[in-house]
């Protein structure tokens, strides 16, 4: 074994930069005080900034293994890199929350009698020499550990606002880094080895970042054997089991729990004076994490930390998925809170109400409509709930966007252009999806209802007086499912959420029904009055809907939907605990 100094070592990399190594001549090592720039060491491994000499000198830190003597199998490290990127390509699409790989590769470097470097291979030469070393490489956004030691070796945490253990703050890592463990889940990936060390924070996008999947595995069945683990991190069925026993996904939800716990404890594990475990008595059995030692820390996120902590596996969250949504709704403000928890029943509420309102709408107001469209039309609004579809599970849509927009080019030229005709496609292709899905949606529903009317031979003479039923609906349907929108932001700061959280979206929706009541109940209002206000078109169909009865079904919609969050709101202030901080039996 060769024992490498850091001039050594520095001297190694400078000779693999002249030979444009390890990634061409597109990158290069970055350079301070004419050394260079080294921006971190432990473990096994020693971190180096790298620059892109194509865009602007942008910034990555390169990971070297192999200096000493410990590295991978080759299989293994291209598997532990597989692995971090299927999931950072996967959280890309979602939420941007794992350490991005953008290069990775192995060289053999074999060096002379007198330890001068005489060739580098790429691949694993047949006979291997005597002095000859593997180095693993590889290259990451460059981004700023969470934790670091300073000259005196006391731990430090970045950013400021998390180093002063604010629960706003740390409910802001939780969300970041419980989302990437989420996903990793989801593809059956196991991180294995959660902790502050593997968490960095992006100053630029101003996002926490899970990385170092070294560990990580990729599994069938969702479960590992042991393999390696950080103590005060691995969870007590990781630590005492032997490498034959197997563990799941709740191993990583204890590593995260302890990973907030040491965030709200002012950097402290549990029942210990500093940043280093106590084993005795955390991984004593039945052990329940104490209060944080931390005033700002609320009773409703120490729960959800204990929890995740819990000894047994069948006591803790048992997925990331429960998590989140108990720390998604301490994001908000208590007002709210139980529209967060319900967000998902709001949402199938919309659709289904939706739903129910354009066949309404279609069979009272509509019934002798016959939307006559040709294939290519078809193929457009199935695209539509395509883009739709695609944006609710986070996938790219560009080769939807395109297919669209060739059909839209060919419907512009085969049925006379217009400009109305423009502007929609454009609109359709250009948006996110969710808008254009649902019109694209509606609009092919009420074609299958009149082909069932067709089929049926239905009655086309349907009484007009009901069409209050499709037009109130509808109108709810919009609310709810407008109302999903704004509590599915991430961030809570926008203007828009801010208005939301004072109530002035539901008193809009109140005055809209409101107003419903008023025209409904004013006699001698006529269609030339209306016309003048809302156009020929808009007032006939207004003349022929009661808006009275609108009005009315609309309001005890709002007051049953209010009272019976001001029910459960009510109830959720009684506490579930002993008083004292203590969890409840789980």
């Amino acid at each position: 074994m060769i024992r490498w100094t850091s001039d050594e070592i520095e001297n190694i990399l400078n000779r693999l930069d002249e030979m444009g190594l390890p990634f061409g001549k597109g990158y290069e090592f970055s350079r301070e005080n004419g050394r260079l720039k080294r921006i971190g060491q432990g473990g096994f491994a020693y971190v180096y900034e790298m620059c892109s000499r194509r865009f602007g000198k942008k910034p990555y830190a390169l990971k070297i293994l192999g200096f000493s003597d410990t590295h991978a199998d080759s299989e293994i490290f291209k598997d532990e890199v597989s692995v971090q990127n299927s999931v950072a390509l996967f959280s890309y699409q979602e939420s941007k929350n794992v350490v991005k790989i953008s290069d990775h590769t192995e060289l053999w470097l074999i060096f002379g009698e007198e330890d001068d470097l005489i060739s580098v291979e790429r691949e694993k030469p047949e006979k291997m020499p005597r002095n000859c070393i593997k180095l693993q490489f590889v290259l990451m956004e460059r981004l700023t550990p969470v934790i670091g030691r300073n000259l005196s070796g006391v731990p430090v945490v970045t950013p400021e606002a998390l180093a002063g253990g604010d629960e706003k703050e740390i409910i802001k890592i939780a969300l970041h880094i419980g989302t990437a463990l989420k996903l990793s889940h989801e593809r059956k990936v196991l991180h294995r080895d959660v902790k502050l060390e593997n968490v960095f924070y992006s100053e630029k996008e101003k996002k926490y970042k899970l990385g170092d999947f070294g560990i990580a595995k990729q599994t069938e069945d969702g479960f590992a054997g042991t393999r390696a683990f950080t103590y005060g991190y691995a969870a007590p069925e990781v630590r005492g089991t032997p490498g034959n026993d197997r563990y799941d996904h709740t191993a990583d939800i204890y590593s995260f729990g302890m990973m907030l716990y040491v965030l709200a404890n002012k950097l402290r594990f549990p029942d210990s004076k500093s940043y280093s475990v106590n084993s005795e008595a955390q991984y004593k059995k039945g052990y329940v994490v104490p209060v944080p030692d931390n005033e700002s820390i609320s009773p409703e996120f120490y729960k959800i930390i204990a929890k995740a902590c819990m000894y047994d596996p069948a006591d803790r969250y048992q997925s990331m998925k429960e998590m989140l949504a108990d720390i998604e709704a301490l994001k908000f403000p208590e007002k709210i809170r139980y529209r967060v928890k319900n967000k998902n029943q709001i949402l199938v509420a919309g659709n289904a109400l939706l739903v129910i309102g354009i066949i309404a709408w279609k069979l009272i107001l509509a019934p002798n409509l016959e939307p006559d469209m040709s294939f290519a039309e078809y193929l457009f609004l199935a695209g539509c709930i395509g883009k739709g579809v695609l944006n609710y599970l986070k996938r790219k849509q560009g080769l939807v966007d395109f297919v669209m927009f060739c059909i839209g080019v060919y419907l512009l030229s085969s049925t006379g252009f217009s400009w109305v005709m423009l502007l929609v496609m454009l609109w359709m292709v250009l948006s996110s999806g969710v808008s254009s899905g649902y019109v694209g949606g509606c609009v092919l529903l009420a074609d299958l209802v009149a082909r069932m009317q067709r089929l049926t031979g239905a009655a086309m003479d349907v009484n007009a007086g009901q069409g209050w039923i499709a037009i109130t609906l509808i109108s709810v349907s919009v609310i709810l499912l407008y109302e999903y929108v704004l509590i599915s932001v991430t961030d809570i700061g926008q203007n828009g959420f801010k208005w939301y959280i004072k109530g002035v979206y539901r008193a809009i929706y109140a005055l809209f029904y409101i107003f419903c009541i008023m025209c409904g109940a004013m006699e001698g209002v006529s269609s030339k009055s209306l016309s003048k206000l809302f156009g020929a078109r808009i007032a006939d169909m207004i003349m022929s809907v009661d808006l009275l009865k609108v009005g009315v079904a609309g309001l005890v919609f709002c007051a049953i939907w209010t009272i019976g969050e001001k029910v459960e709101k009510r109830r959720k202030r009684v506490d579930p605990g002993d008083g004292h901080g203590n969890i409840p039996q789980m």
